[in-house]
């Protein structure tokens, strides 16, 4: 018994100290190769819970290997290399640019000012503290409000509205923030919407009778986040709604070359990896 255990310590300690020398030979050749600074980047991203876990999937991995589980070794290690691929930068930004819609035409080939444009919901919140702000997504807003000060539309329709009726309409919250930014309060139009297939449908309701302002006739862009922008166009089609798209909110443009700190798991890969996955599933699935 005294024998299994030494056995066991020992394929332990085997597999702490690899992993150990994985992280001190990523961050010592992220410095010979990048600098001080990027190497404490890669240790920061290995202190990072994505990164301990990915450590301790070798320690596991290689002490299994020591103890002769050969099955177990091949379990941890291949759950080891599936963390590496889907929280990879560079294999997030590919998969990512995979779903992003391309950039706009030129505004310069339609006639101009649009007769609105509209700015899909998921772009403004209100935080904890009953301010408005924008997300990560809040190019959405910042497009509508150039186009309109640029005289390239004669109105905006924000739309969106949570399932929780007792939390902030997006919509609503986008129409603060644009009236805010010197856009006035009577071009700006809410329509509800809880998912883009809802939002859509009340698009196709309130375009079949909408205000005296809003002109009859002209073009409607669709400004949204160029990896929803495919799914908001397919939504639109089925309900006969002839849209103008305008993606905005690019991610995948980032320059990224070959890296060894590019190993490193990261969790900005990771929620990257889910959207893009989330709209191929969506897509499939006809949502």
């Amino acid at each position: 018994m005294l024998n299994l255990i030494r056995m066991i310590d020992s394929s332990v300690r085997k597999g702490v100290v690899a992993s150990c020398i994985l992280a001190i030979g990523l961050v010592a050749l992220t410095r010979v190769q990048n600098g001080a600074n990027a190497a404490g980047h890669a240790a920061t991203d290995l202190m990072m819970p994505i990164g301990l876990i990915w450590l301790l999937l070798f320690a596991i991995a290689v002490s299994q290997f020591f103890r002769g589980n050969r099955l177990a070794c091949a379990f941890f290690f291949s759950v080891w290399i599936a963390l590496s691929i889907s929280f990879n930068l560079l294999l997030a930004i590919a998969f990512f640019g995979s779903i992003e819609a391309s950039p706009a035409d030129s505004l310069q080939a339609h006639d101009r000012p649009l007769r609105a444009v509209i700015v899909l919901g998921g772009a403004a919140t209100t935080n904890g503290h009953g301010v408005d702000e924008i997300t990560a997504d809040g190019e959405r807003v910042l497009s509508a409000a150039q186009m309109w000060h640029a005289g390239e539309t004669k109105a905006i329709i924000c739309t969106g509205r949570d399932i929780d009726p007792s939390k902030p309409v997006p919509g609503e919250v986008g129409r603060r923030l644009l009236v805010s930014i010197g856009v006035p309060k009577e071009v700006v139009y809410v329509v509800g919407g809880e998912d883009t297939e809802e939002e859509m449908q009340c698009l196709r309701r309130f375009l079949d009778d909408p205000p005296e302002a809003i002109d009859s006739t002209g073009e409607i862009g669709l400004i949204t986040s160029a990896f929803h922008m495919n799914r908001a166009m397919r939504k639109a089609n089925e309900v006969s709604l002839e849209l103008l798209p305008i993606p905005v909110a690019f991610r995948s443009y980032q320059s990224q070359t070959l890296s060894i700190q590019s190993l490193i798991p990261s969790t900005v890969a990771g929620e990257m990896f889910r959207i893009a996955l989330t709209e191929r599933l969506a897509k499939l699935l006809g949502k």
